[in-house]
């Protein structure tokens, strides 16, 4: 539901997570076709969903009726924009065309009447507005090459100047694209955190799925430090984090060192991401990433630590953290060794001075060549 003063969700994003929640058989096939019939969203349905779902049908003779008879509606206020009327009236008409083509999910017209709009118009602001539709557009209908364009679109016109309101609203934007096309886990949690207070972009997603996205993304990446001062404290994610019970339980359980707690949430949390459409091709990779934050955690406290303990800690078999912590080890992601003959999870730990002693070293070599270049040059 959406609060006085919030904008409305796009539709055709509504309409892509509901493709995806029929498509993986938790809901009824007959609400997608409703919800195309009424949205009109005939090239939705052959892109998007008929490929994928056989069993889905609608009228599509009907469809293409309805819809040509609403772009010959709205070819016709452009064009009386165009005879007797001004610059933005001509601009409110071309993008009036524009949200139609993106509604129905048909990325060709919606890109050129776009484009249309987008020449017509001078302001940044409403420039901004034209790269996030398409940019949702882009979301909605999986084509990371559009979303990756009208972002970095949205970027130079931002360094033009315009209003606060819409800064945020590209950090937001900025945020599940990192997330969702680039991957970059880190980068993307920062931005879903510095996104937390001002968030305004509720024709994106919710409050409380931004809430979702930035605390996984967290778990995954960030250390106890800021998961306590930046997550757990945060006043806007306490205000939701109850939506999501395992969530909730478990950035608790990593704030209080609680590891078996955390090994017994994060099934129902990648049950959740295996439900969002956004993440879901990321379930195995946030399991691993979250269950290697709670073993760097925990060894972190330790000089050596005895593998029967911390399985035990973690609620696990011997054999399982024997293997994964291996895994970890071979991919240089885990500090430590274990002796199988003892049972010992030994640190190794780089040693910070030495660690400053080679840099300075390494620095200094290369203040040394640079002068000596310098004195040949001179004395030449």
């Amino acid at each position: 539901m959406v609060t006085e003063g919030e904008t409305q969700r796009d539709p055709i994003l509504d309409l892509a997570d509901l493709a995806f929640a029929v498509i993986n058989g938790w809901k009824h096939v007959s609400e997608l076709e409703q919800a195309i019939d009424t949205q009109l969203a005939l090239p939705f349905y052959e892109k998007r969903v008929r490929p994928l779902l056989p069993s889905a049908r609608v009228s599509e003779d009907a469809l293409r009726e309805r819809i040509a008879s609403t772009i010959k509606q709205l070819q016709v206020r452009v064009q009386d924009a165009r005879e007797h009327e001004g610059e933005t009236e001509v601009r409110e008409a071309l993008e009036a065309r524009s949200a139609f083509w993106a509604r129905i999910g048909d990325i060709e017209n919606a890109t050129r009447s776009y484009e249309a709009a987008f020449q017509e118009t001078v302001a940044v602001g409403p420039k901004l507005d034209i790269c996030f539709a398409l940019f949702r557009l882009g979301l909605a209908m999986e084509d990371r090459r559009l979303m990756r364009r009208e972002l970095a679109r949205a970027r130079d016109l931002l360094a033009k100047g315009s209003d606060w309101e819409r800064r945020n609203r590209l950090r937001v934007y900025d945020a599940l694209h990192r997330m969702y096309c680039e991957g970059e886990w880190l980068e993307a949690s920062e931005a879903f955190l510095d996104g937390l207070a001002t968030f305004t972009a509720t024709e994106l997603l919710s409050f409380p799925q931004f809430v979702f996205y930035a605390v996984v993304c967290c778990l995954a990446t960030r250390e106890r430090p800021v998961l306590q001062e930046r997550v757990a404290s945060s006043p806007e994610v306490l205000q939701v984090i109850d939506n999501y019970p395992a969530v909730r339980d478990c950035l608790n359980a990593f704030v209080s060192c609680d590891y078996l707690r955390i090994m017994q949430t994060l099934p129902s949390i990648l049950e959740q991401v295996r439900k969002e459409r956004l993440l879901h091709r990321y379930e195995a990779f946030l399991g691993r990433e979250i269950r290697l934050a709670a073993y760097a955690q925990y060894l972190r406290a330790y000089k050596s630590v005895s593998l029967t303990n911390m399985a035990a800690a973690f609620g696990v078999r011997e054999a399982f953290l024997d293997a994964e912590l291996a895994r970890f080890i071979n991919a240089d992601r885990l500090s430590v060794k274990i002796d199988r003959i003892t049972g010992i999870i030994v640190a190794s730990r780089p040693d910070s001075r030495s660690g400053l002693y080679q840099e300075v070293l390494k620095h200094g070599d290369a203040l040394l060549n640079r002068l000596q270049k310098l004195s040949r040059i001179i004395d030449v």
